[in-house]
């Protein structure tokens, strides 16, 4: 730093002959003093110290400062603005935000309104759960109706057929709606026993027949030749 900054009053030391030192850049004043440690001098006396700061680009680019703010510069090295710089766990927090908001949007032309590809694509950011629910098409209360399940006709039992039921298991889903007084409250007289079964068989086709004059609940044989339960908003 045996250089002398281009402004013609500072004594600051700058790595290369005809450049201007960082204060100057930023529109302070020159240093005067020829024995500061920062002066161009420094070196030819033997002084070690090492300038106090560090010449940044021009032209916008940012330019870091003690490690927690980042400068940011015009392109005549102007101080434009000074802002604290994003941890690591704060920029991914926000790209996981980002990502569900993707997933939270309806994507017309795509079955229950999410693009496949989405699971794969968007993966490193965990897995989102979408908590829209898919409404049943069945009109009316009809005495017999063949159809589907479908578990995301309500919203509370998307968790379980997408997180909990898939990765954790039959005995983690059945506790889930058991200690759930929303999912209860769902299912009316449906049992939780019913209830997983309804879980398990989710997508597959059945009669339905009507058990309630009101057509809340309906029910069906499943694989296995057993009678089950399940409320009308679980027919697809």
């Amino acid at each position: 730093m045996a250089e002398k900054c281009n402004t013609p009053e500072c004594l600051r030391g700058v790595d290369n002959a005809g450049e201007q030192c960082m204060p100057c850049e930023l529109g302070m004043p020159p240093m005067k003093n020829a024995k500061s440690p920062h002066s161009y001098t420094s070196k030819v006396k033997g002084n070690t110290a090492k300038p106090s700061h560090k010449k940044p680009k021009k032209g916008g680019i940012t330019v870091e400062k003690g490690g927690k703010l980042t400068i940011v510069t015009d392109n005549k090295g102007r101080r434009v603005r000074v802002k604290p710089k994003k941890s690591s766990a704060q920029i991914e927090q926000l790209q996981k935000d980002a990502v569900k908001v993707i997933f939270s949007s309806y994507w017309y032309g795509w079955e229950g309104g999410i693009p496949p590809a989405f699971a794969d694509i968007f993966s490193k950011f965990g897995a989102f759960i979408s908590d829209r629910a898919v409404p049943s098409k069945m009109q009316g209360t009809p005495d017999v109706h063949k159809s589907s399940i479908n578990v995301a006709g309500d919203k509370s039992f998307i968790l379980i057929k997408e997180a909990i039921y898939p990765y954790e298991g039959e005995a983690a889903a059945f506790k889930a709606i058991k200690m759930s007084p929303i999912m209860i409250e769902k299912l009316g007289d449906v049992t939780p026993t019913d209830a997983i079964e309804m879980v398990k068989n989710d997508g597959d086709t059945f009669t339905f027949t009507k058990t309630k004059p009101d057509g809340s609940e309906y029910s069906y044989e499943d694989p296995q030749g057993v009678v089950r339960k399940l409320p009308r908003w679980a027919i697809a």
